[in-house]
């Protein structure tokens, strides 16, 4: 029997309140998602790319520095996507800093920090103050974005690779928590063939025209978001076509 190609409906993920974490470089799921009329919230550090973005009544904006990014803040801005649309049904991490390529011994010591802060605490603190508006969705998602598949050890990517394994194994734990008594479906998307300003950074010198672009990958974001789908606890390697 031949398998069907997926293609998102109009309107199936229509209304979703969505929280997007750092899309500086997504520009076009963005502009997805809105045109799917999803709200998405968008918490962010940079927004001067919004410039590109049309201004739309289901894009939310709150601009969130990096050195700002802590429990108290994030407890405001939790109260008040709480006042205004009382739960959430998805959250969809993007940040990632990869900081210096080098060796464990000239590796600055702020940078690490810096890293595995953004990488990883912020994505926990994150998590921990929006759980509780995530439950009350009939069908809540979290989708985190990592470089690795699995566990990396390579040589020279320090911080980058720490913080890249412990998003894998809060993925895990959060999964063995939360995806059978209140039904929250937690996925990661692995962007290592994904041709990003991180990559660039790390192969600078790499023939990009076998790597996929954003815009071939962002059906892998609606298909994960979509009711109709129950994977939980899986990593996804994008693909062009995604195949039901």
């Amino acid at each position: 029997m031949k398998k069907k190609i997926y293609i998102p409906k109009k309107n199936i993920i229509k209304n979703k309140i969505i929280v997007l974490i750092d899309s500086s470089n997504k520009i076009n799921i963005i502009n997805q998602l809105i045109n799917m009329n999803s709200h998405v919230i968008l918490l962010d550090q940079n927004t001067s790319y919004l410039n590109y973005i049309k201004k739309n009544k289901y894009l939310h904006v709150y601009p969130l520095d990096s050195k700002k990014y802590n429990y108290n803040n994030l407890l405001i801005l939790k109260n008040i996507i709480e006042k205004k649309f009382k739960y959430i049904d998805s959250i969809i991490f993007n940040s990632t800093k990869i900081g210096p390529i080098c060796p464990i011994e000239k590796f600055p010591i702020f940078e690490w920090t810096d890293i595995i802060n953004t990488n990883l605490n912020n994505t926990f603190l994150t998590i921990k103050l929006l759980l509780p508006l995530l439950k009350k969705s009939k069908n809540p998602t979290i989708i985190f974005t990592i470089y690795s598949k699995k566990s990396v050890s390579k040589a020279y990517w320090g911080a980058y690779a720490c913080s890249n394994s412990g998003i894998i194994t809060l993925m895990n734990i959060l999964n063995d928590e939360y995806s059978n008594n209140y039904n929250i479906k937690i996925n990661s998307i692995c962007v290592d063939k994904i041709k990003t300003s991180n990559r660039e950074q790390i192969y600078p010198y790499e023939n990009t025209d076998k790597l996929y672009n954003i815009n071939d990958i962002i059906n892998n974001y609606i298909f994960l978001l979509d009711d109709k789908n129950n994977i939980k606890n899986k990593i996804i390697i994008p693909k062009k076509n995604i195949y039901l």
